[in-house]
């Protein structure tokens, strides 16, 4: 598996996704700088199978300490189906600002097989990830990715039961996973509804080691990170302190900056990557005690 083929698999957002949130009266608009943060996951990644290989779920899509944590993050399993293709949620994730969903496609025809093999589901924009309110209204994700596995160039699927399998991943904003009931990924004419209250994280503060830092409202959890920071300010190295206070020299993450251009703050919202950049992180923050940002330490508050 080439560098080259993960940066392309996680550089594309949905298209249609993107469309809505530009549309006048969203409040901000998602600046995702994907290239420095892949860089820094791809230089930090240890990829333990190869793409032309079969391998099990959590050795291919899973990473960090997620063994620990299987009955969590396979409690949302589901599937649909129809005469054509079966969809299937292999396992998922969340805290309040981030959603990972890893779904595999089965194709049930032979047509459908061929389509799936193709890998071209993204580029053609038949994917849609949105989620539910307790009152049934829709709330889209103001950011989204979604990544394979490549060989050469084409998408592949690590699970041998399955025609192709993608990790995605949608961020809030303004919306919390608090003010949701139910995320859904749709493909065609099918809809994978993920309850996600039994794979849900909890979030923790961090403050600054030092008594102040340029960034606010921090808060992490076993999957991931947000705060805020200023516009002017990149955000080039994230990286975990241990418990015993050494800074670890490669913390592999994905991060997305939103806001629009004139404002004085951008939210940060990033993810853990377990092993390389389509495999979700989970961590055992008991092993950690805080969080390094461009040199300033942010330490968990107890």
């Amino acid at each position: 598996m080439k560098p080259e083929d993960l940066m392309h698999a996680m550089n594309h957002l949905d298209p249609d996704l993107v469309e809505r949130a530009e549309q006048p009266g969203t409040r901000r608009k998602p600046r995702v700088r994907r290239i420095a943060v892949l860089a820094a996951c791809l230089a930090a990644m240890v990829v333990g199978v190869s793409a032309g290989a079969s391998a099990g779920l959590f050795d291919a899509y899973f990473g960090g300490e997620s063994d620990q944590y299987q009955h969590q993050l396979l409690s949302a399993a589901g599937s649909v189906s129809s005469d054509t293709v079966e969809l299937r949620l292999e396992g998922a994730a969340a805290d309040r600002h981030t959603v990972q969903l890893v779904v595999s496609f089965l194709g049930l025809t032979p047509e459908s097989k061929q389509a799936l093999a193709a890998g071209d589901l993204e580029q053609q924009g038949k994917f849609d990830l949105y989620a539910l309110s307790e009152t049934g209204q829709r709330i889209d994700f103001p950011s989204t990715e979604s990544g394979t596995y490549t060989e050469t160039g084409k998408a592949v699927t690590l699970l041998a039961d399955a025609d192709m399998t993608y990790l995605l991943t949608g961020t809030f904003e303004d919306t919390g996973l608090d003010q949701v009931a139910t995320v859904c990924f749709a493909y065609e004419d099918l809809v994978l509804e993920a309850d996600l209250t039994g794979c849900t994280f909890p979030e923790y503060q961090l403050e600054p080691a030092g008594g102040t830092g340029s960034l606010t409202g921090f808060s992490a959890s076993a999957i991931g990170f947000y705060f805020t920071m200023a516009s002017s300010d990149e955000p080039a190295q994230v990286r975990l302190i241990r418990a015993d206070g050494s800074v670890e020299k490669d913390t592999a993450f994905r991060a997305s900056w939103s806001g629009e251009d004139g404002q004085q703050q951008t939210a940060v919202t990033g993810v853990w990557c377990g092993g390389s950049p389509v495999a979700m992180g989970v961590l055992d923050l008991d092993q950690y005690q805080g969080i390094q940002v461009n040199g300033e330490k942010y330490l968990f508050v107890h």
